[in-house]
């Protein structure tokens, strides 16, 4: 039995009857001391450094996003400002355009639209040859 290529990350391959086999090695485990007094009172000034110098720089960041969203929120109420009178200007001018279309097309018609009116009037009778009463429309049977 021959051992063929050396460790890789805590495995050994060796020779077996003809084939390749993997034998796991357990790798020894470091493990980091429990923090002490000592440590801790290190800690001290470097987290009293990281906050002396960085708290104004989170307030002045703080300070400028909030201006930055008033900013963003002027601008929007301003777009929404003028978009709504643009639209109210184009549903007027559209309004004005049906209207003015609507009258020109009455005009067109003329008499034409006085002669559709008899076709609202009931067939003639067998009793007379006058048509009958205007038709009402059909009720709803549901």
């Amino acid at each position: 039995m021959a051992c063929a290529p050396p460790d890789l990350l805590g495995a050994r391959f060796f020779w077996l009857g003809g084939r390749a086999a993997l034998e796991k090695i357990a790798l020894p485990v470091r493990t980091v001391r429990a923090m002490n007094e000592a440590m801790l009172q290190m800690l001290i000034p470097i987290v009293a450094i990281l906050a002396v110098f960085g708290f104004p720089v989170v307030l002045v960041y703080v300070w400028k996003w909030f201006k930055l969203k008033d900013k963003e929120l002027q601008v929007e109420s301003e777009m929404r400002r003028t978009a709504g009178q643009a639209l109210e200007a184009r549903v007027q001018r559209l309004e004005s355009v049906i209207l003015a279309l609507d009258s020109d097309v009455r005009a067109r018609l003329g008499d034409r639209g006085a002669a559709r009116t008899d076709l609202f009037e009931s067939p003639a009778t067998s009793e007379s040859s006058q048509p009958g009463s205007l038709l009402e429309a059909p009720d709803k049977t549901r």
